[in-house]
């Protein structure tokens, strides 16, 4: 089946020095909205726990940004980008790349999983322990230095793929509520070079409102250890309307004068 694209109007702002802002990026909706043909690779396992990409991508309102060119580049330290939805019922995303020797950057290249640019998280900068890597969380953007974490999401799903040259290296994603509870960790261990790997979790009300990264290296001396996501997907339940709430009220009204 073809997939669907919402067609939007896509912006790119530099916002300050180690931030960029990405404004209403198409999203791509359908069974092939994650991981489609024309990526540079295709999913190479199975994370454990996982959400499936059948599941992610047919739940209701599911879309997925396959393109991350704009945002900041050629930095080091800690990097944010920013996705900024101006209408509907989208939450704007923060995503923050921590201590690394360059990070936060849009990669046309060979770790993409889709025909897009892959999101350069980092390399060089990996310890030999569980490290922090990424931060994605959900909330309202109004400038770089005003962003409010306030929202969740119901299902959440993104590619993680390797260097080709990469360290063994065990990568964790853990899912979290509004209330810092965890919702579900995901691990897969021993990631070889040019992997592509698919986390994601799904919860039947918006309560996904951050996902962490972290990641674990294995022994070796390359330092090729470049880091990548593609294909970040979420979905949203909508609140009801106001006039659906009206129409309900009104109902129950009538229904206790008979």
């Amino acid at each position: 089946m073809k997939k669907t694209i919402q067609t939007c109007l896509l912006a790119i702002t530099a916002a300050s020095a180690n931030a960029a802002v990405m404004t209403n990026p198409t999203l791509a909706t359908g069974p092939d909205s994650i991981d489609p043909a024309g990526g540079a690779l295709d999913a190479t396992a199975t994370v454990s726990g996982a959400e499936t990409k059948a599941s992610l991508t047919s739940t209701t309102g599911f879309g997925v940004i396959q393109s991350f060119t704009g945002f900041n580049t050629n930095a080091t330290g800690t990097v944010v980008n920013y996705v900024d939805f101006t209408s509907g019922s989208n939450p704007d995303i923060r995503l923050t790349s921590l201590s690394f020797n360059t990070s936060g950057g849009a990669q046309s290249n060979n770790f993409t999983t889709s025909a897009g640019t892959s999101f350069f998280i980092g390399s060089g900068g990996f310890t030999g322990v569980g490290q922090k890597a990424l931060i994605i969380d959900f909330g309202s953007f109004t400038s770089p230095s005003t962003f409010t974490a306030d929202s969740a999401v119901s299902a959440l799903g993104f590619m993680v793929t390797t260097a080709a040259k990469n360290l063994p290296r065990t990568i964790t994603a853990t899912f979290f509520d509004s209330s810092n509870g965890v919702l579900d960790t995901q691990t897969f261990s021993n990631a070889p070079a040019s992997s592509a790997l698919l986390f994601g979790h799904i919860e039947p009300t918006n309560a996904i409102s951050r996902v962490e990264l972290t990641v674990t290296n294995g022994t070796g001396t390359d330092a090729d250890n470049g880091l990548f996501i593609d294909d970040l997907g979420f979905a949203v339940i909508p609140e009801p309307s106001v006039a659906l709430l009206s129409f309900v009220s009104l109902g129950l009204l009538l229904r206790r004068r008979r």
